[in-house]
């Protein structure tokens, strides 16, 4: 009987975190919901900070008007170091430019392949994507459609970018506190 009700609650267990293995409409206030941290984290590439998950990684983001470009960098909990997802690519909803609502655009960020760090399509740690749309843009908000990180899907992600100031090549809202 012992054996029975182990099984049980095992089972359970295993059912309620795979129910927390998806984690759907991710906004970044939320995300950012360690609430209590007293440390920083800073964008590495100079871009904006997205979080995944409760100090689980980071997306960041980087945005290039003259080329009407985003990259995205996975990085760990503390922004710091990279991590490379399976994903060969990405797709990023552009929900409002400059502040302006727009018609759901769809930006596809491939996966980048680099002989430097021997990443590649499908191990691989950025991604970039232009669209026209962005083109001479300096902000956007949209949604991650689904980002796979160590296993866990992150899908619907609300993002948001700033593009870096040319003269002193940061972003502007580059870190988040927490």
């Amino acid at each position: 009987m012992i054996h029975i009700l182990l099984r049980a609650f095992l089972a359970t267990c295993v059912l309620l975190a795979a129910g927390r293995l998806v984690a759907d409409d991710f906004d970044p206030a939320i995300q950012a919901g360690h609430t209590g941290c007293d440390h920083v984290h800073s964008a590495p590439h100079g871009g904006t900070l997205i979080p995944l998950g409760d100090h689980f990684g980071h997306a960041e983001l980087l945005l290039d008007p003259t080329k009407g470009r985003l990259r995205l960098f996975v990085l760990d909990a503390h922004a710091e170091k990279a991590i490379r997802i399976g994903d060969p690519m990405l797709q990023v909803a552009l929900l409002s430019i400059e502040h302006k609502a727009v018609d759901a655009e769809l930006l596809e960020l491939q996966a980048v392949a680099s002989p430097l760090t021997g990443e590649k399509v499908g191990d691989s740690s950025e991604f970039t994507g232009t669209h026209a749309a962005l083109l001479g843009k300096t902000s956007f908000s949209g949604r991650l459609q689904a980002i796979h990180l160590k296993g866990i899907a992150f899908e619907n992600v609300a993002v948001e970018a700033v593009a870096q100031d040319a003269e002193i090549g940061q972003a502007k809202e580059a870190g988040h506190d927490h």
